[in-house]
């Protein structure tokens, strides 16, 4: 066998595995030694399998360890996840604008809302705070001056 563990100097050497081949020449590992007619390589001795089952346990002990560690990582994480205010949904931008902040060009059509009559209606910009709604019967414009305004919703065609 190409890898061996090597002996420790004054280790036991009574060995315990055996890498045998049988008469049809497959490969066979052993746990006792093989009968005479079978070729075999002696593979590990008692010290042997000792270091590599200690090292093996050393190793399940580390990762257990560990394994632990972030297990309390994770309920500590769920414990302040769940003493954590609920976020807030953000209150979507209202389509809505101030007259007072911006208006819109001149002559453009948009829907309009009067404070001072709870109306909310299509009107277009006169460009001066007014906006026109309808005309009377004499021709006269008739129009308010909203506190807010929206553009109206795609599709509508507009005058402007």
């Amino acid at each position: 066998m190409d890898k061996q563990i090597p002996p420790v100097s004054g280790e036991e050497v009574e060995v315990v595995a055996w890498l045998s081949t049988d008469c049809i020449g497959e490969r066979y590992l052993c746990f006792s030694k093989p009968l005479d007619n079978d070729p075999a390589e002696e593979l590990m001795t008692v010290a042997q399998h000792q270091r590599i089952t200690d090292a093996l346990l050393e190793d399940a002990r580390y990762n257990y360890q560990l394994a632990l560690d972030w297990q309390d990582k994770v309920i500590e994480l769920q414990a302040q996840l769940a003493a954590a205010p609920a976020p807030v949904q953000a209150e979507p931008a209202s389509p809505w604008v101030a007259v007072s902040e911006r208006l819109p060009k001149k002559g453009e059509d948009v829907q309009v809302y009067c404070d001072t009559s709870g109306e909310q209606m299509v009107a277009f910009s006169l460009g001066d705070g007014r906006f026109q709604f309808a005309v009377d019967l004499h021709g006269d414009v008739i129009a308010c001056r909203p506190t807010h305004w929206m553009p109206l919703p795609p599709g509508l065609e507009s005058r402007a």
